[in-house]
């Protein structure tokens, strides 16, 4: 009876000590030694004994580091696996894997960091990207476990198809997530697999390229001879880009932070994100001692759209069945189709749309249409930017609107037009009034506004003046012209949240206050001012610090003395899956993510306010 008793009771401190441990937390004492605890509370369960601990996933564990070493632990404190034996855990590519390093140097002299002497893709990582010299690479899945073993000098981004390039040994192959080989380390060269499904490999001992497709077939083979292929890149000028080296400069480590982990790189390889089907290749050849270079186009099947034969020495991106190209240092069109090849002036020409091609001087100046023959179909002006299925035109300092057949939309006596946004154009007339019309020209709101916003969604902000004033007061309409939000506030800022609804806030004496769009009823926010961003609106309270609104949430609490901060702190919160923060959260973060933070202790004492993370 006595025994059932004591397991009783053990069984009953064992369910309350795993009930806490649900909620701990890292935490530090006032030296900067972490440990773990109840959210909340300033009682470590698991003893304050490392450098740095990051929060236990789903699974239990935490990545924990002492001075330069890392591990992984259970929520009692065990190692799991190697206790303290990596080099580096960081996460993987915002995907639930660890990336992780064993053995090697960690080198703090920059100079004395390997560089790369081949060509790699953009985002590889390991022991040339990291400032650990010798080091082997792998993947941990969340539970602890070897996904990928350590074995690797890199691995790479995950690619289309959750492909890996990797390098063993100093050459490049290719894997899968799970560990399978699709090509062997034969390779020094290899670029992304690119939006269109295809990567250009180089073999180090025949310094033969191929292409290959996502699903790890050969798209165009080392028998077509190609000395480099290169990828039309641009929508409208369609240029070459050839595929070259990054550089390795210095890396300033923070603990844990992928943005400071991952070193400034230059990347000139521009394998990334084409639009067009098409790749180019460069065939070079020794005939009596001079070098022959050819250039052919094939599209993303590996099919000789426009063969070496041609002749051409340059070519953009073919477009309705025409290449823009050169041959002999004469610009032309080539037709792809009756392989023919047309001279015409040397100017720039954009891909043809519509049958027409947009051509303008080496000076940027002087554009007109052309047809396939290099006649001008158009006025001469003297800019033209493509906006939609239109070209908003300039001569002197007025404003048109044309198609791309070059037949007149709005004359060319406006003040102001811009690029049309939810299908509508934002015009200033000749008088200085604003307005807006639609793509052929018509009138959709009248021109009675002072000034206005691109149309998001529907809605724009506009303001009118007051009368014998030079103040101007803002508020909302709608496609119809209808009043949404009155035209009586300093400013106003807008923006659509998750569930699509329109947020409006309107500075009224000086403060901010949100508007609410049933019964128009103002809400005090205690903000001073609100900037809209690429990505969310930053606010700033009385005191001088800035937060961030996404949507109609407040995700970044008005605690940062730096605007700068906060897109650092949003960066950092989108790559760890962090939604919102506390204001001492938010601080928290920031101290990490300052660059003159000591590497690997903190060297001073920590303040109350900034205790559980």
């Amino acid at each position: 009876m006595g025994k059932r008793i004591i397991s009783c009771f053990s069984m009953a401190i064992l369910f309350c000590m795993a009930s806490l441990a649900q909620d701990l937390v890292p935490m530090h004492n006032a030296n900067g030694q972490f440990g773990y605890g109840i959210k909340g509370s300033k009682k470590f369960v698991v003893k304050p004994q490392w450098d740095d601990a990051k929060p236990f996933n789903e699974h239990g564990i935490a990545v924990v580091r002492k001075g330069k070493s890392f591990g992984l632990i259970d929520k009692s404190g065990k190692a799991i696996g190697k206790s303290m034996g990596y080099s580096l855990i960081t996460s993987f590519d915002g995907t639930d894997f660890l990336l992780v390093a064993e053995g090697g140097n960690r080198v703090d002299d920059a100079s004395k960091i390997k560089t790369r002497q081949s060509l790699c893709p953009y985002g590889f990582k390991g022991s040339l990207s990291y400032p650990i010299n010798g080091a082997k690479w792998g993947l941990v899945r969340p539970d602890g476990k070897f996904q990928i073993e350590p074995k690797y000098q890199e691995i790479s981004n995950l690619m289309e198809n959750n492909f890996l390039i990797v390098q063993l040994k100093g050459l490049l192959s290719i894997i899968d997530i799970n560990g399978n080989v699709f090509f062997d380390a034969l390779y020094d060269a290899m670029t992304p697999i690119n939006n269109q499904g295809v990567a250009a490999i180089r073999n180090k001992k025949t310094q033969k390229w191929s292409l290959i497709s996502k699903d790890g077939k050969v798209v165009i083979g080392e028998d077509c001879n190609v000395s480099s292929f290169y990828q039309f890149r641009n929508n409208y000028l369609g240029t070459l880009n050839n595929v070259s080296a990054d550089s390795l400069l210095r890396n300033h480590e923070l603990w844990f932070e992928n943005d400071r982990l991952m070193p400034v790189m230059k990347f000139s390889s521009s394998w990334v994100n084409s639009t067009h089907p098409y790749i180019a290749a460069l065939k070079t050849t020794i005939q009596k001692k001079n070098t022959i270079k050819e250039i052919g186009v094939f599209d993303i099947d590996g099919k000789e759209v426009i063969p070496f034969t041609a002749g051409l020495s340059y070519t953009f991106v073919p477009s309705e069945g025409i290449a823009v190209a050169y041959r002999d240092n004469q610009c032309g069109f080539y037709n792809i189709n009756s392989k023919t090849f047309t001279p015409v002036d040397n100017r720039t020409y954009l891909p043809f749309r519509d049958g027409l091609s947009l051509s303008y001087s080496t000076n940027n100046d002087d554009f007109y249409l052309v047809d396939m023959n290099g006649n001008r179909k158009s006025e001469r002006y003297d800019a033209v930017s493509l906006a939609k299925n239109r070209y908003i035109v300039k001569k002197g300092a007025n404003f048109g609107l044309i198609s791309l057949t070059g037949d007149e939309i709005i004359p060319v006596e406006c003040m102001e037009i811009r690029d049309a946004n939810d299908g509508i154009f934002a015009v200033r007339d000749n008088t200085g009034a604003f307005g807006y019309l639609d793509q052929n020209g018509n009138i959709v709101i009248p021109f009675e506004y002072a000034d206005g916003s691109n149309f998001v969604n529907g809605y724009a902000i506009t303001s009118k003046k007051i009368p014998g004033s030079i103040k101007r007061m803002s508020g909302i309409i709608n496609l119809k012209n209808e009043i949404i939000v009155p035209q009586e506030y300093e400013k106003v800022v807008a923006g659509i949240d998750q569930n699509g609804n329109l947020c409006v806030w309107v500075k009224k004496d000086g403060v901010f206050n949100l508007y609410n769009m049933s019964n128009a009823c103002l809400t005090p926010t205690g903000y001073v001012d609100m900037d809209m961003t690429a990505f969310g609106t930053i606010t700033k309270n009385k005191h001088g610090n800035y937060g961030l609104i996404v949507g109609s949430e407040e995700i970044i609490p008005c605690s940062l003395g730096e605007e700068e901060a906060i897109g650092n702190l949003y960066s950092y919160m989108i790559a760890n899956n962090i939604h919102s923060v506390s204001s001492s959260e938010a601080r928290s973060i920031a101290i990490r993510l300052n660059p003159n933070r000591n590497k690997f202790k903190l060297n001073e004492k920590i303040s109350e306010n900034y205790w559980d993370f």
